[in-house]
């Protein structure tokens, strides 16, 4: 995988591109208020590699290693649902929590380690209409209170997933005993 990733860095320099790496295994957070500023929650994640492309646009890159059948192209928010489109919401969350996105674009990028097509940019529409910018900060931030808000709404039961896809990698299939009843 790693002769893969610098064929693309290559390809990419030999095309006149410029790459310059700012950070590697990079932790982001950012502390959001939700319901009214009724609950403070931090949340972080580590970018795997992030990369200036020009002067007004900054690369956060995963490195994706498992399935590359997944959406990178949302076209509508109800697209969020499952499995295929987690790793589109990871890296848009990594878009918002960006320090960069002050100063530069940033382009949420997956590096499909298995795919012949390594590198998936994350867009998303609404209506066939690209949104980009501080609309699409706007539309995560509200994707993502919607979902803070059912964790911390007592009314809403926990319940297991159903689909065991989540839970291969999850940190905590051990409290729902998932690795014992179902792996």
């Amino acid at each position: 995988y790693v002769n893969k990733v610098i064929d693309h860095d290559i390809s990419m320099l030999n095309r006149g591109d410029a790459i310059e790496i700012l950070s590697l295994e990079n932790t982001l957070e950012k502390t959001f208020g939700f319901s009214e500023g009724e609950h403070q929650v931090k949340l972080k994640g580590k970018a795997d590699r992030i990369d200036k492309v020009n002067e007004q646009t900054v690369r956060i890159i995963d490195y994706k290693t498992g399935s590359f059948e997944k959406d990178f192209r949302i076209s509508d928010i109800s697209k969020f649902e499952g499995t295929k489109s987690d790793n589109a919401f990871q890296l848009l969350f990594y878009r918002l929590i960006s320090p960069y996105g002050l100063s530069h674009e940033v382009e949420p990028t997956g590096f499909y380690l298995r795919s012949n097509e390594i590198e998936r940019h994350i867009t998303v529409s609404q209506d066939k209409k690209p949104i980009a910018g501080k609309e699409l900060d706007t539309y995560v931030e509200k994707l993502l209170e919607s979902t803070v808000a059912e964790l911390f709404d007592q009314t809403i039961p926990f319940t297991q997933t159903e689909d065991l896809d989540r839970c291969k990698y999850c940190d905590f299939n051990g409290v729902c005993q998932r690795t014992t009843k179902d792996n």
